[in-house]
């Protein structure tokens, strides 16, 4: 009995300590203000680079050191966690990354991918949200990106908030989505099924 106190207690302090670490003051904090802001701000950086790591790298580690220790890489070198299944093999039409922070869910994915002459060119988007069910993103940002292979690095070339349906690559490649497939349109500015 005497454990499983120790246990429900341990588990109260690790529930309630992000707001303990918050250093929360309401007698400081004005009317109207998130008192939570700079944490946010914090947390929403944190995820942004990790997105990055896993657009230009994402799909390599999962190739070489296998869903178990990729988890645990993102958990440990990044400190999210990833909250989805990853797709990641060549033969998916699409590749995609799920991780959150502090009630931030970033969706991190490759709705759309070309291969011409050697060269994969690829619309990746980040679809931000605090909803959990994440019916509707908060914000989409979009990155244009070329690799030599499927699990190469990833070069990215622009990152955007606002939607472009082609991109002048730097080696002059001319990408084009299709706007007529409303199945892959759907899954970058909508991506939930």
């Amino acid at each position: 009995m005497k454990n499983t106190t120790t246990l429900v207690g341990i588990w109260i302090l690790i529930l309630l300590f992000p707001l303990i670490s918050c250093g929360i003051n309401n007698s400081t904090s004005k009317e109207g203000e998130d008192p939570f802001k700079d944490r946010r701000e914090a947390w929403d950086g944190k995820l942004h680079k990790t997105s990055i790591w896993l657009i230009e790298q994402g799909l390599n580690a999962y190739n070489e050191i296998g869903k178990e220790a990729f988890n645990k890489r993102i958990r440990g070198d990044f400190l999210v966690s990833p909250y989805i299944p990853s797709y990641t093999e060549r033969n998916h039409d699409y590749s995609a990354f799920g991780i959150v922070l502090g009630g931030t869910y970033f969706d991190v994915s490759c709705f759309y991918r070309e291969e011409k002459e050697g060269h994969i060119y690829e619309l990746w988007t980040i679809h931000t949200s605090n909803d959990p069910i994440r019916q509707k993103p908060d914000e989409i940002i979009f990155f244009f990106c070329r690799t030599n292979g499927f699990y190469d690095k990833r070069v990215i070339e622009l990152e955007t908030e606002n939607f472009q349906s082609q991109y002048l690559f730097s080696n002059g490649y001319n990408f084009n989505l299709p706007l007529d497939d409303k199945t892959v349109m759907d899954r970058i500015l909508a991506p939930k099924e």
